[in-house]
């Protein structure tokens, strides 16, 4: 462990797991700079940005999203995902033969294709599969399905929306929250 002294804080490192988890373990005692976390306050108090009795309201609200059966929703729904990131790169036959031009932006909707439903429980389809899961949601298969289509009084459809928050999430951070709707924010999807 070391201290660093400056004239605006001082900032203790601690590199023992041991000392690390006492840390942790003791909040009262150990308080969360909370000046840090105000801009994650942009949709309200959280988790994150909370102590004390209000923090542990939002952990017990929180909690159930870390559980087992979340876990597993998180696993089956990387498994299809991944399973349908690699049919749009090789072609439903697997012997498409095209160069992939960014892997990071087809990376980036697997994961947010992920916590959409395991975190809003909405399953978003990759544009190529769209129209099986179409298919599917007419028989019931899955209950919450969003489209392409976009809703009535909406000026975006749901992927588009989280792709658009997830492209310009660093302003969200940077500017102020009364000035974020003066953005001109871009689709990704």
């Amino acid at each position: 462990m070391f201290i660093v002294a400056s004239p605006f804080k001082i900032s203790a490192f601690v590199a023992d797991a041991e000392v690390i988890t006492q840390i942790t373990n003791r909040r009262n005692d150990f308080p969360k700079p909370l000046r840090m976390y105000s801009r994650l306050n942009i949709y309200g108090k959280n988790v994150v940005a909370t102590e004390g009795s209000e923090w542990r309201m939002h952990r017990k609200l929180t909690a159930p999203s870390f559980g087992g059966k979340n876990n597993e929703l998180v696993f089956i729904e990387s498994l299809h995902h991944a399973q349908c990131l690699l049919r749009l790169w090789t072609g439903p036959d697997g012997r498409k033969g095209d160069t992939i031009k960014d892997v990071s932006m087809d990376t980036m909707r697997f994961a947010l294709y992920v916590i959409s439903r395991a975190g809003f429980g909405i399953r978003v389809a990759w544009p190529h599969e769209e129209e099986q899961e179409i298919g599917e949601k007419s028989s019931g298969a899955d209950s919450k399905f969003m489209s392409s289509q976009v809703p009535p009084g909406h000026k975006m459809n749901y992927r588009d929306a989280l792709g658009s928050l997830l492209h310009n999430i660093m302003w969200t951070q940077m500017a102020p929250p009364e000035y974020l709707s003066m953005f001109p924010l871009t689709t990704i999807m």
